[in-house]
């Protein structure tokens, strides 16, 4: 509204919400398309449990239904919820590995992997594989994948990152969304 004004409450306003509702679903579906193959590869490595379409329809019921449950108990007692969890659980994982793991290896591992993160930045930046025999090709296909992810959820992302930082400098705002 404050970019359109009164041409929101007609063709213009009902595309744009189209536009918006198929980048949702879409980003969605993507996410949890990429995060059940994930899922599904780990349960089987970790667990022992069978790869396959039917573990990954589990998985999918069960993100549907965790997610339908905390989207009706409303942000303040669901979402609120989930997202605790979802940071206790990171917590423990990281808790576990570092106890039971390589610690020094993890540790070291970390350092170095952020100074390389920082070192090839550039690098990976301009990557256009021109002097790989097939990189035309990989890039054809993986450009129109992440164009496409990006544009489903870089709207959201935006807003939600500008609406959890409001009051904050822009030097927070930057070092928090980094980290």
């Amino acid at each position: 509204y404050p970019l359109l004004g009164k041409r929101v409450k007609g063709g213009l306003g009902d595309a744009i919400d189209v536009i918006t509702l198929l980048g949702t679903m879409f980003g969605v579906a993507t996410s949890m398309g990429i995060g059940v193959v994930l899922l599904n590869i780990g349960f089987a490595w970790i667990f022992g449990l069978p790869e396959g379409l039917a573990l990954q329809i589990a998985l999918v019921l069960v993100a549907v239904v965790l997610t339908v449950a905390a989207s009706t108990s409303g942000v303040d007692k669901g979402i609120k919820w989930i997202s605790e969890l979802n940071i206790w659980s990171a917590a423990a994982m990281l808790l576990y590995m570092l106890v039971t793991g390589q610690t020094a290896f993890v540790l070291n591992g970390i350092v170095q992997n952020i100074g390389r993160f920082i070192f090839t930045l550039p690098e990976r930046t301009l990557q256009t594989f021109a002097y790989e025999s097939d990189g035309a090709a990989w890039m054809a296909g993986q450009t129109l994948f992440f164009w496409a992810f990006w544009l489903a959820w870089g709207p959201f992302v935006g807003l939600f990152l500008a609406r959890i930082s409001r009051g904050r400098t822009l030097r927070e705002f930057v070092i928090a969304a980094i980290t």
